[in-house]
């Protein structure tokens, strides 16, 4: 069965703003963040409780997944709507356990 992803404003506005950082680093750059999104998703779909990490400073409730280099997908999972909801993405160099709660 496939679940169904659902990207909170929260996180689409952060992941734009990573977009926009790596505009400076070339159009590669930007098209490898996109790919490893678009990877993250799928598996998100198929198989949301597979091979996630856990992360300093993230509640037990929410479920983490590697998305690229120093970016990570915060989300939480729910069977009985058989949908999992990217709550957060954020970068691990930056104090993110002040917002993640």
């Amino acid at each position: 069965m496939k679940y169904r992803v659902d990207i909170s404003p929260d996180a689409k506005r952060e992941f734009v703003s990573y977009l926009d950082g790596a505009e400076e680093f070339g159009v590669q750059t930007v098209t490898e963040l996109l790919d490893s999104f678009d990877r993250c998703i799928e598996a998100l779909e198929k198989m949301p409780y597979a091979g996630f990490e856990k992360l300093k400073y993230i509640p037990a409730k929410y479920k983490v997944m590697h998305m690229w280099k120093h970016y990570w997908m915060i989300f939480q999972i729910y069977e009985e709507e058989k949908a999992v909801k990217i709550e957060y993405i954020i970068d691990d160099r930056q104090n993110y356990g002040t917002f993640v709660h």
